[in-house]
C-alpha cells in the first residue's frame, strides 16, 4: 500500500527551502503536498514563491515522488497569502455587493492564473459559508453574503473562474461556518439549527460548488447536531462527510480537512488519533499547519491506528485522480500583477 503520508499536507518554516530536518521528515512520511504560509514562507514576492514552488517540485522529483500539491489561501481580499506583486482584489462581500457573476468568475480566473504561474496548484477558495450571523468572528466579508442563492451563484462562478486558470479550487468550510458565534480556531462551536434550515441556507453554496466540478471541499471543525448526535467536530463525522456529502449530495472529489492543529480538535497525544477519526470520517487530505512534533503524532498515530482500509483505498484513487490533473506547464511569472 501506498504510505500514508500521502494522505498529510505539510507545513514548514522557510522562504527558500525547507530545513535539514523538515527534509527528513519528508523522506520518512513521503507527503501529498504542503501548505504555504506568509507567516511560515514569507511570500514576499511572486519570484520568491515561484523559486521555492520550484525547489519543492524538484525535491519531489530527487525522492522519487508524485508532483506535490502545494497550497494556499488565496481569496482575494482580507485573506490574500500572496500579497506583494500579485494582483489586489476586492474580497467575497464586496463582490456579492456587486451581485455579478461576471466579475466573479473573472476575479477567480485572475486568482487562478496568477497561483498557477507562481507553482501553487489549490487554493483554499472560495468561501461557500453563508454569513447570516453578525457575531461571527472569523467568516464576516470572507463570504459572498447573507443569502444563499447569491452565495451559491457567485461561489460556483469563481470556481468556474480559478479552474479554468488550470488551479484547483477549494469550496469551504462544510457543511457551513456562517451561522456561529465562536471561532472554530480556538474552540469547538456548534451550528444549531434544524435539517430544514440546514437545507435552505448552509446547503445550497456547497451543492452548487459541485455542481461546478470543484476539484476539493473543506470541513468545517463545527458540530451540526441535527446531523450528527455526537457533539463533534464535522470533519470527524462519518455522518456528515460520507453520509452526507458523499452519499446524499453525491460529492465525488477530494476532501481535505480544515487546519488539524486548531483548537476545535483535540491537541496534543489525542491529535494523532484525530487523525485516524477525520480518515475513517471520509477525509482524503489532511491540513497540518502546526509544528513537526504535531507532524509526527499525525503520522505516527495513522501508522499505529485503526484505518478503515476501504475508506483508505477508495481516498488513495481520489487523490490519484485529482494528481492526474496538474498541468503539465505552467504560465510565465510576467502574468502575475500584469495589466
Amino acid at each position: 500500500m501506498t504510505s500514508i503520508g500521502h494522505k498529510l499536507l505539510l507545513a514548514f518554516h522557510g522562504s527558500e527551502k525547507p530545513s535539514d530536518e523538515m527534509l527528513a521528515s519528508i523522506r520518512t512520511i513521503k507527503p501529498a503536498g504542503f501548505t504555504l504560509f506568509r507567516h511560515l514562507n514569507k511570500l514576499d514576492s511572486p519570484a520568491q514563491v515561484r523559486a521555492l514552488t520550484d525547489e519543492l517540485q524538484r525535491i519531489a522529483r530527487d525522492l522519487g515522488l508524485a508532483p506535490f500539491f502545494i497550497a494556499v489561501d488565496q481569496e482575494g481580499g482580507q485573506l490574500t497569502a500572496i500579497g506583494s506583486g500579485t494582483t489586489p482584489l476586492p474580497g467575497n462581500m464586496a463582490l456579492g455587493a456587486t451581485g455579478s457573476t461576471e466579475l466573479a468568475r473573472k476575479a477567480g480566473e485572475i486568482l487562478g492564473r496568477e497561483l498557477a504561474a507562481m507553482g501553487v496548484n489549490i487554493n483554499y477558495a472560495p468561501v461557500c459559508d453563508v454569513n447570516v450571523n453578525p457575531q461571527n468572528p472569523v467568516i464576516g466579508i470572507r463570504s459572498f453574503g447573507e443569502k444563499a442563492e447569491d452565495v451559491a451563484r457567485l461561489a460556483s462562478a469563481m470556481i468556474n473562474g480559478i479552474q479554468a486558470e488550470r488551479t484547483f479550487a477549494t469550496a469551504k468550510h462544510f457543511p457551513g461556518h456562517g451561522d456561529v458565534g465562536g471561532d472554530s480556531h480556538h474552540e469547538l462551536t456548534s451550528v444549531s439549527h434544524p435539517i430544514e434550515r440546514l437545507r435552505k441556507v448552509e446547503f445550497p453554496p456547497f451543492e452548487a460548488a459541485i455542481q461546478a466540478d470543484v476539484k476539493l471541499i473543506m470541513t468545517a471543525h463545527v458540530a451540526v447536531p441535527a446531523l450528527d448526535d455526537v457533539l463533534q467536530p464535522a470533519t470527524l463525522s462519518p455522518k456528515i462527510l460520507r453520509d452526507l456529502l458523499r452519499d446524499e449530495l453525491g460529492y465525488e472529489g477530494v476532501i481535505v480537512t480544515d487546519a488539524m492543529d486548531m483548537r476545535a480538535i483535540k491537541q496534543g497525544e489525542f491529535l494523532g488519533a484525530e487523525a485516524v477519526r477525520a480518515v475513517n470520517a471520509g477525509a482524503d487530505l489532511l491540513l497540518l499547519a502546526g509544528e513537526m512534533d504535531d507532524h509526527a503524532r499525525i503520522y505516527e498515530g495513522l501508522l499505529a491506528g485503526d484505518l478503515d482500509e476501504a475508506e483508505v483505498a477508495a481516498s488513495q484513487k481520489r487523490i490519484a485522480a485529482l494528481r492526474a490533473e496538474l498541468p503539465a506547464s505552467q504560465p510565465d511569472l510576467s502574468v502575475v500583477g500584469s495589466p
